[in-house]
């Protein structure tokens, strides 16, 4: 038997195919094809000369972690003991999903060279990692079974496609009725990135998620959509291989004046040469909407875009919270000196809330993350959460793991620091995606307060995550925090103080930001004081849990503050001999180690170690999160003794325990160390993700620990010389300037300084010795005296001897060049190289200075050649002009110059070299100088609208559009953004991230190319009047040039639109016929314009006219009008709807339909029409068409049924039969007045009805008060019908040997039977019936007799047993095969007794021969006789059902005392049953006194002739 959820997966098979599957068949392949890319193996090598390269750091091997094997999923678990559910599955859950598979590695086994032998089987792809040491694979089949068998594999199962379904959604789907819809989130596998796939390629055919067939969908960033479904689709979307997780989608809710001096921002911002105060870093913020005219972030806010479903706006009109936010990250304080901690930072505004319900929503997490980076943002923070989902590892979390683990690769990304805050739901739990492992999730402490720092606020959201990671990370003040108040906010009742500029919130809503712009000021630390570009956002988390202290009694890590609340100071400013050292460029593979180590050289102070790490993402379908295993390890100077991370005791760490396996952050902290070499260790012990390497992100804080270095360089804008040209035989003094731009004190500097001259040995100028501290400039000079002209090289060299350990090594080293004058001119310019800035820039101009060079009077002339193309060589002859050409100068003499070239507005994109040539005319002495111009990609637009004027729908979405045409110098791209009127939504139709998005990009355009953009208005909620003037504007900005836009604007004029609302207020009971009723009506004018409305009054049943004059009015704009008609019955008149219609003069109609309901008697009659039986006999009375035959197939019965009143009613139909009785039927329904039709049914009597009866049947039909009936009779039809039992268990006969059978009679049907009994065999064996051949039995009664059966051949043969009526018909008959084989004793030799024997064999041979021939001659098999019924009829009935095997019929007469045909010309017939016999002497029982069948007397027999 097929269980229910199987049979119903296939019942919609179809179904699935319709909704799911964009099926692409690839012919070539029947195999599987993953089209998203495979493991990453990049070979990394380091590079002495980038920050990128990868440190030195001594390198080994390490041991493969022990893990219990098996794949802990969140519907149940794989081990060595097979699958174990944890969760009970309702049967369309529990459906096997054929594509996904199960593995589990044994103990021991390298995850990741396991990993690789997966993805090298075919038609196989690794989709996850499933903890603690399983893999949730993808493919088909046949190679399952490889995967099962490959070396280390321990167990695997298949999976039910509950994995893919979410918890809180299956429980909705098994709780709802299937047409049910619901708003679903379909999300498809992720590639190696961690960016979701849309599709799948699975056995030659692509599968798809985004042509699911649903009543709304969109899409939901890259390999996600949100759809509307059917409750009863979902487990079929769960089948479909492209699908990797279905859940409900995200519901997103919103979750300082003290802040900075809590976590210390002050100390830390002015400790160091440059002060830290965000300059430099882009921060996003995602929340509500921002107030951009705000002051306090004025000119720092560099991109707002709305993310919000069809609401184009980024106000910040009900709270305020994302402006709140986003100054407590960065704002100034200039409205009234409450700044943020990074005052300097640039803002990228992400607003997520639909100003017309206040509700978050917008684009996936991955989209936010991905578009932030791609402009240059470096810390993203959020102060939002899911509604639910509470602990859980979201695929939303999924998408922050897969952002930042990619971002922090050093190799190929800049980093990307991301922060959430914890929630406001207290001991419920952290709410997704702060429960992301690699984000930081924020607690909040208080701000203000007498318990302010140390006291985390009740509502904060607690840890740890449903995995049982250390979460919340970190915390930071978040109650009573002041920061800007937007002034469009309209709903600001939640706040605790407010001002004019200002305002007071509180919640982790407040305390993330204060973390995001304590890590803006890390970011900035490492790039521009510690001189670590683009560091990885795990490096920016280690430093910031690395200065975190600890709240209240030691205790952390904790579930309430995470590793503890934010102490800049302590991450980042160094004691007397205390300093900080990090890395963060670095990677391990599998079974990799790096080992630092650190010399401490005092003891009892705290030795602090963070290490951090990207984790590559995990999955909603596992338990464990964990994908690559890093193990922190601190050996003491001993080498005994280890201190494994996060192993912690009272808020420190404690020698031994166990190494953790859950959490990517491990810290040691050692209270008071000991002096020596320590080392510490970092291992990857179990690498269970994507990619082959694993970077990672160490901070340690200890004695004699230092990461900062001094950074002497040569300041070449200010050497400076006693004369401006050095003559030959001048003495001159040379001053150059020594500045330490790095972070910490260079000592004993020594500069050496020498003149270097081509073919010479050069002059050394001697060392000098100098000390600089930190951002500390000296000048330091040489005397020198020239002896020759020409060009030399001032070298200047910091550092000679390497004894200084600096920042940067390759900037010791200046090479300046000075020219020795003597007699001659020189040209200079303060600027060789210029730039066409713009592409309407058609000529640019160069101001040069003319020196005589000599001490003695000259005069001299400056000339210009044509410019030439760097890259090609192209010289092009564009006009040139000098101020002046001639020019005398005095010894010495310097006279400006202006140089004006005339080129293309603008030039085709180059450097072109302009040669220009001093002469000194009476030395005939020459001197060149070439000036450059640089032509970058100049942008440059034209924009062509196809409409002078936009006419826009009140109501309905409008398109529009322009051309936009690239008039620049090269191919380029341009940004656009669409602002539209207020209240309206405009977005870009395909340009976007999404339809209808507010911002898009035009791609890459040809020089000349004309893109056409089409562009969407949406109308706002309310109506617009007619001819309101609009306008929209359109701005394109370079890619190429940020600073360069160009604005369209589009006229717009709003349509007329027609639209009223009707209302009837009469309320209309029951009407007379001729009933006189007014009915007033209530019409508003809901459209944009005054109207007139003319009434019509056409549409009315009949009977009934207009006792007033319909008159036309005028209604202006949300004006109402109450309008009156009286309605006359004529003492006629009908039920129905009368319909009054209001119409416009532009056509415009509507109605509001007032049903008449006349009082109306119901009548009808019901009269028996005609009975069809079984053989095709139709008649009108059921007594003439003759005997009803019993059982099936039944009968059909008809009656006219006719609704004679004047109204319609629609009846209950039955029948009055017995309860034995069967019956179903055709009724009419609904039935109009006056109309007729057929009440038809077919009813089946049961077998046992008396033969002869005659029943009565009665057709009732009921509606309202009214009740029919007609009664008819039917006469009962005699059935014969036997059944014939075989009683002996028949084994093998033996040929000659008798063996008796036993057989039983049934009389089943419903009249006694007089009849006999006939048994035959197919090889004509002896057959002797032992009893009377001829049975008399009452319906129900039974008879048994018994056979003797002798085989005379071997070999298979059929008994049959038949029971014959009049003319031979058969009753009823069976057949029972049998086998006979050859006797086990045999004469030896021929006799009499063999003769004998042979003679009877032959003779009963011969007579069953003749036998069979008889029994073998066909009989006519009985036809269905087709009864064409009149008009009203349902058809005939089917024949009565044959045996499945064809009857075999004996000769048309037979003996009914010997039971052998009579062959004979004259018999006899009994002339009450019909029973035919032998003429008298024509067999040997032909002498009977009485009819064997029933009883009479041989005397009333005739004779007759045989008709053959």
């Amino acid at each position: 038997m097929i269980r229910r959820g199987r049979a119903t997966s296939l019942a919609l098979l179809l179904l699935l195919q319709v909704l799911l599957i964009s099926v692409e068949f690839d012919p070539m392949n029947d195999g599987i094809v993953f089209e998203d890319n495979e493991n990453q193996r990049i070979e990394l090598k380091p590079d002495p000369d980038s920050i990128r390269g990868v440190s030195p750091i001594q390198t080994g091997d390490a041991e493969i972690a022990f893990r219990q094997p098996g794949a802990d999923t969140v519907i149940g678990s794989l081990s060595t003991n097979g699958w174990d559910s944890s969760t009970v599955l309702s049967p369309e859950f529990a459906e096997i999903r054929e594509d996904l598979h199960i593995v589990a590695l044994d103990s021991g086994v390298d995850p990741w060279e396991a990993r690789l032998a997966l993805d090298a089987l075919s038609d196989i792809k690794v989709r996850t990692m499933i903890p603690p040491t399983g893999f949730l694979l993808q493919g088909v089949s046949d190679a399952f079974s490889s995967a099962s068998s490959l070396e280390g594999v321990i167990a695997s199962t298949q999976v039910s496609v509950g994995l893919v379904v979410d918890e809180p959604l299956r429980t909705f789907v098994d709780t709802s009725t299937p047409d049910e819809e619901v708003r679903i989130l379909i999300t498809g596998w992720r590639d190696i990135d961690g960016i979701p796939q849309p599709s799948s390629k699975l056995q030659g055919h692509q599968h798809s998620i985004t042509s699911v067939d649903a009543e709304e969908i969109r899409p939901w960033g890259d390999g996600r959509v949100e759809a509307t479904v059917s409750v009863g689709a979902i487990p079929i979307l769960a089948h479909n291989p492209a699908v990797a997780w279905i859940s409900f989608p995200p519901q997103w809710e919103i979750h300082n004046d003290r802040s900075r001096t809590h976590m210390r921002i002050s100390d830390a911002a002015t400790h160091f040469i440059s002060d830290l105060n965000g300059s430099g870093v882009k921060v996003a913020v995602a929340d509500s909407g921002i107030d951009q005219d705000h002051g306090d972030m004025n000119g720092r806010v560099s991109y707002v875009e709305s993310l919000t479903w069809g609401d184009s706006s980024t106000e910040d009109r009900h709270s305020g919270h994302g402006t709140h936010v986003a100054c407590t990250v960065l704002g100034d304080g200039s409205k009234g000196g409450y700044a943020g901690v990074a005052p300097q930072a640039d803002l990228y505004f992400q607003a997520m809330e639909d100003d017309s319900t206040g509700q978050f929503s917008g684009a996936s997490v991955d989209y936010m993350l991905r578009t932030a980076y791609n402009d240059d943002v470096q810390i993203h923070t959020n102060s939002w959460g899911s509604q639910g989902d509470h602990g859980r590892y979201t695929t939303s979390a999924a998408d922050v793991d897969s952002r930042t683990s990619q971002y922090d690769q050093f190799w190929s990304y800049d980093g990307f620091t991301v922060l959430y805050s914890a929630g406001n739901d207290g001991s419920t739990g952290l709410t997704p995606p702060a429960t992301a492992k690699n984000s930081i999730a924020v607690a909040n402490h208080h701000n203000r307060g007498g318990s302010a720092p140390d006291t985390i606020a009740q509502s904060s959201s607690k840890g740890p995550t449903d995995d049982d990671r250390i979460k919340p990370d970190l915390a930071a003040p978040g109650t009573w925090v002041r920061s800007c108040l937007s002034q469009d906010a309209q709903d600001t009742g939640g706040n605790s103080w407010k001002s004019t500029w200002y305002i007071e919130y509180s919640g982790t809503s407040m305390a993330s930001p204060n973390a995001a712009g304590a890590a803006a000021l890390v970011y900035e630390y490492l790039t521009e004081v510690a001189g670590r570009p683009s560091p990885q956002g795990a490096l920016i988390k280690a430093l910031l849990v690395l200065g975190a202290e600890d709240m209240g009694a030691r205790d952390i890590p904790n579930n309430n503050e995470g590793w503890g609340r934010i102490n800049l100071a302590n991450s980042l400013i160094p004691g007397s001999d205390t300093g900080v050292f990090v890395d963060d460029r670095t990677t391990l593979r599998s079974g990799d180690s790096a080992t630092y180590e650190f010399n401490l050289t005092r003891s009892g102070s705290p030795l602090k170690v963070v290490l951090a790490w990207s984790d590559y993402q995990g999955s909603s379908s596992s338990n464990n999160q964990l994908r690559n295993d890093l193990n922190l390890e601190v050996i003491a100077p001993d080498g005994t003794t280890t201190y494994l991370g996060n192993a912690f005791q009272s808020g420190r760490s404690a020698p031994g325990g166990s190494a953790d396996n859950k959490n990517n952050l491990e810290v040691v902290l050692v209270d008071s160390a000991v002096a020596g070499v320590w080392q510490v260790r970092i291992s990857d012990v179990y690498h269970g993700g994507g990619r082959a390497d694993q970077p990672f992100a160490l901070a340690v804080r200890g004695v004699n620990v230092n990461d900062l270095r001094s950074d002497p360089i040569v300041i070449l804008s200010d050497v400076s010389y006693s004369s401006e040209v050095p003559q030959v035989g001048e003495q001159i003094e040379i001053n150059i300037p020594i500045m330490n731009q790095g972070s910490g004190t260079a000592n004993d500097l020594v500069v050496d300084a020498g003149i270097q001259r081509v073919g010479t040995a050069g002059t050394d100028l001697g060392r000098q010795t100098i000390g600089l501290g930190p951002g500390q400039t000296r000048i330091v000079s040489w005397i020198w005296t020239p002896q020759s002209e020409g060009e030399v090289t001032l070298q200047i060299i910091i550092d000679p001897d390497g004894a200084i350990e600096e920042a940067d090594e390759d900037n010791n080293i200046a090479n300046i060049p000075l020219i020795i004058s003597a007699p001659g001119i020189r040209i200079d310019t303060n600027v060789l190289a210029q730039s066409v800035t713009s592409a309407n820039q058609a000529s640019t101009t160069w101001d040069l200075r003319l020196k005589n060079t000599a001490l003695l009077p000259t005069n001299a002339t400056i000339e210009s050649g044509d410019p030439v193309r760097d890259h090609d060589s192209q010289s092009f002859n564009w006009f040139r002009s000098f101020n002046r050409t001639a020019i005398p100068l005095e010894g010495s003499e310097s006279t400006d110059v202006s140089f004006t070239l005339v080129h293309p507005s603008p030039p085709e994109p180059g450097t072109y070299r302009i040669p220009l040539t001093g002469v000194d005319e009476d030395n005939s002495l020459t001197f060149p100088l070439d000036l450059q111009l640089i032509v970058p990609v100049l942008p440059d637009v034209q924009t062509q609208t196809t409409s002078s004027q936009i006419s826009l729908h009140p109501v309905d979405n409008t398109s529009f559009e322009f051309i936009l045409t690239n008039r620049g110098n090269g191919p380029q791209g341009y940004d656009l953004r669409i602002d539209a009127p207020q209240s309206w939504h405009m977005g870009f139709d395909d340009l976007g991230s999404t339809i209808g998005a507010s911002g898009g990009s035009s791609g890459t355009m040809a020089i000349d190319e004309s893109l056409t953009v089409r562009m969407t208005a949406v109308p706002p909620y309310s109506m617009i009047s007619a001819g309101t003037a609009l306008q929209a504007t359109v701005t394109v900005t370079s890619q190429v040039d940020p600073s360069e836009s160009w604005t369209l604007d589009f006229p717009m004029v709003v349509a007329p639109f027609d639209r009223l609302d009707a209302r009837l207020d009469t309320q209309v009971g029951i009407l007379a016929k001729d009933a006189s009723i007014p009915l007033q009506y209530t019409i508003t004018n809901t459209g944009n314009r005054e109207v007139t409305i003319t009434p019509d009054a056409e549409d009315r049943p009949s009977g009934w006219s207009i006792s007033n004059n319909l008159q036309s009015f005028t209604l202006g704009i949300g004006e109402e009008e109450i309008y009156g008609v009286g309605l006359i019955g004529n003492g006629y008149a009908t039920s129905g709807s009368f319909n009054l219609l209001f119409r416009t003069d532009d056509g415009y109609e509507i109605s509001a339909p007032a049903q008449l309901n006349v009082e109306e008697d119901i009548s009808g009659s019901l009269v028996f029409s005609s009975i069809l039986l079984a053989d095709g006999t139709l008649g009108s009375d059921t007594m003439e068409v003759g005997s009803v035959s019993s059982g099936q197939p039944g009968f059909l019965l008809e009656w006219l049924v006719t609704n004679d009143g004047s109204t319609s009613w629609t009846g209950t139909y039955s029948l009055d039969v017995p309860s034995e009785w069967s019956y179903s039927c055709i009724d009419p329904g609904a039935l109009a007045a006056g109309v007729s039709d057929y009440l038809t049914c077919s009813v089946v009597m049961p077998d046992n009805v008396e033969a002869g009866s005659i029943p009565a049947i009665g057709a009732m039909v009921s509606a309202d008060d009214m009740d029919l009936l007609d009664i008819v009779s039917i006469r009962v039809a005699s059935v014969e019908s036997v059944a014939i039992t075989t009683l002996t268990e028949i084994e093998a006969m033996e040929i000659g040997s008798t063996t008796s059978l036993e057989f039983e009679i049934t009389n089943d049907g419903n009249v006694a039977i007089q009849h006999r009994i006939v048994v035959t065999s197919d090889d004509d064996w002896s057959i002797v019936i032992l009893d009377d051949p001829s049975i008399n039995l009452n319906p129900g009664s039974s008879q048994r007799i018994d056979v003797e059966v002798t085989p005379t051949s071997r070999g298979s043969s059929a008994i049959r047993v038949q029971v014959l009526g009049p003319e031979d018909v058969t009753i009823g008959s069976t057949e029972v095969g049998v086998y006979s084989e050859r006797s086990s004793v045999e004469p030896a030799e021929g006799g009499s007794g063999a003769v004998i024997l042979g003679i009877g064999i032959i003779l009963i041979g011969i007579l069953a021969g003749a036998v069979m021939v008889l029994l073998r001659k066909d009989k006519p098999t009985p036809q269905a006789i087709p009864v064409k019924a009149r008009v009203g009829f349902s058809g005939t009935l089917p024949p009565p059902p044959t045996t499945s095997k064809p009857a075999v019929t004996l000769p048309k007469v037979s003996c009914w005392a010997c039971s052998q045909p009579i062959e004979a010309e004259n018999r006899r017939a009994c002339r009450d049953c019909g029973a035919r016999y032998h003429a008298l002497g024509g067999c040997d029982h032909a002498d009977i006194t009485a009819c064997r069948r029933c009883g009479a007397d041989v005397i009333s027999f005739m004779e007759e002739g045989h008709a053959h």
